[in-house]
């Protein structure tokens, strides 16, 4: 039989404010493995099956140090509301504390001399650029961070303008496999913006991956607002 457990269908709102998170003075000092978890490995997960506890979701929450955006009042927003709740997911009623989800948010900013956390431990600064056309970079350079720094099940990113119901998320993604999961919602069909008299050009535009790939159509992919990866895939992605 799965080693894997159930999570409550909980609302969004917490039932109570959890506990805070540990403070992380600086990157090397994230715990690797959480002191629970509400999600077994799955047996066929290998290596995670022989792993000890890992955490059941990393949430890569990217935001900015550009004042023009407000992402500091956008980071508050975020802390008070969904985020708050992590330290209280996947306790079906009546079971006891030790039954909690492991949960981690990571608000994720460029700019940086150096890899490094701060603000509580819930800030990682990035050494890459901080604007728009650098996200991408920015995504990838979060994932060779987490790959390499925190053991974890999976991965949710998303914006820091966007709201996520960790309950139901946790609930949806407790049945489904531990590798190659790539959940989201589906673009496909997408041309590529080539044209210099597009409005989008500037914004949009990815002759890189014309390219590269030699095609004006990207492959299908997950929108950037919230996708999740099992671990496999992020370190895949992390190591190419």
């Amino acid at each position: 039989p799965s080693s894997r457990r159930s999570c409550s269908a909980a609302p969004c709102a917490p039932p109570s404010p959890p506990a805070p998170q540990q403070s992380l003075p600086d990157a090397g000092a994230v715990p690797r493995r959480p002191e629970m978890e509400c999600m077994g490995s799955d047996g066929e997960a290998a290596p995670l099956a022989t792993q000890a506890r890992s955490y059941d979701l990393i949430t890569l929450i990217l935001s900015s140090q550009q004042s023009g955006l407000a992402p500091e009042q956008r980071r508050v927003a975020v802390r008070r509301a969904w985020a708050r709740a992590a330290g209280s997911l996947g306790r079906p009623a009546g079971e006891a504390r030790d039954g909690r989800c492991s949960v981690r948010h990571f608000f994720v900013l460029g700019g940086a001399r150096r890899e490094r956390l701060g603000g509580g431990g819930d800030l990682l600064f990035l050494p890459v650029a901080d604007d728009y056309r650098s996200l991408s970079r920015k995504v990838l350079a979060a994932f060779e961070w987490t790959a390499r720094s925190v053991a974890f099940k999976y991965l949710l990113k998303t914006d820091d303008d966007a709201f996520v119901c960790g309950a139901r998320l946790i609930s949806l993604l407790a049945p489904l496999p531990r590798l190659g999961l790539y959940l989201g919602a589906l673009t496909a069909n997408k041309t590529v913006v080539t044209s210099r008299a597009s409005p989008s050009y500037e914004r949009w535009s990815d002759p890189e991956y014309v390219r590269i790939f030699g095609s004006a159509v990207y492959a299908p992919y997950m929108q950037g607002a919230g996708y999740v990866l099992s671990a496999d895939l992020v370190s895949l992605a992390a190591r190419h």
